[in-house]
């Protein structure tokens, strides 16, 4: 069996962690340049506010104080989806990171998993401070849609699981074609000028007109909804470096707030270098002015050094 943990509305509740009252307001958080809406909470969702949409079009919510706006904080999402990555690797067996906040899971082939799962669920939200939602299935794309059902019906209680051939049935034949994993929006004019309008519906097409239709990724999708499981997990391979590269909010020539970044961001290189068990052979530090300024004065400058004993700890 697969499960599939999938962070509720991730940079929000990133946001969240860092300030308790914005719970149960509505907020969005914005892409790199503040350009478009990213993350929206529920009470966003609940006012309309699409993914996507520019940032000025939200503005007048934002002057009325209906919405609150916050700009993006990758590194501490990152920071955050470390973390949960973690908690989660010393519990199973096999896990595969997909996205910074969704990663599935290998589970035993036969047992009870709900259990594991509201305590996995629960030991994530009092640890780190984010809600998860999972969902459990024969397939990773079964899986996506019972994490589906786990966002949206609170019945479920944020755990989800299609185990048996009537669960399967029941579910596709309610699950929109739009929230089918690996079915991009160009395709779904086509599927419903062929009379697809829900998961089921593409199971009853042939398997030849699905592969027409979808091309190879399209029939992999299919023998996933019918239970088979097409799509194995990633082999994971040592990486060859870490590294951990931020640019500053405001440009600084103070010697103790660029040592205090880089004992930082060093901090975050160990923990990788931990959590995937590797050592260190050398260490590079690379410091530069903004290129984006060109009429400034500029400097570029990287600094090595060989490591004689492999370290994973920044002290």
């Amino acid at each position: 069996m697969i499960a599939l943990v999938d962070c509720n509305n991730f940079f929000v509740s990133c946001e969240r962690v860092l300030h308790p009252e914005l719970e149960g307001k509505p907020v969005v958080v914005l892409s790199n340049n503040d350009g478009c809406v990213v993350a929206r909470s529920q009470e966003a969702k609940a006012l309309g506010i699409p993914m996507g949409i520019p940032y000025f079009k939200v503005a007048r919510k934002l002057r009325e104080e209906v919405l609150i706006a916050l700009s993006n904080n990758h590194a501490f999402y990152h920071d955050v989806s470390q973390r949960i990555m973690a908690l989660i690797h010393d519990q199973v067996e096999q896990q595969e990171v997909y996205s910074i906040d969704e990663c599935f899971l290998r589970l035993p082939r036969s047992g009870d998993f709900k259990p594991f799962a509201r305590t996995l669920r629960a030991e994530i939200l009092q640890k780190i401070g984010v809600p998860v939602s999972i969902g459990i299935a024969s397939t990773k794309t079964l899986a996506k849609v019972a994490v589906y059902y786990a966002k949206h019906y609170a019945g479920y209680q944020g755990v989800a699981a299609i185990e048996t051939e009537e669960q399967r049935a029941k579910a596709l034949a309610k699950l929109p074609i739009e929230e089918v994993w690996g079915i991009g929006r160009r395709r779904w004019a086509q599927l419903k000028a062929n009379g697809v309008t829900t998961a089921a519906d593409l199971l009853a097409l042939p398997i030849g007109l699905v592969q027409r239709l979808l091309s190879v990724t399209g029939s992999r999708t299919y023998r996933e909804l019918e239970g088979v499981e097409a799509l194995p997990f990633a082999e994971v391979t040592p990486r060859q470096s870490v590294f951990s590269s931020r640019s500053l909010e405001v440009e600084t020539a103070d010697m103790a707030k660029l040592e205090a970044c880089i004992t930082l961001f060093l901090g975050h290189c160990c923990r990788k270098l931990r959590h995937e068990n590797l050592y260190a052979q050398e260490l590079s530090i690379y410091l530069s002015t903004n290129r984006f300024h060109p009429k400034d004065p500029q400097h570029h400058e990287l600094i090595a050094r060989h490591l004689n004993t492999p370290p994973a700890d920044p002290r």
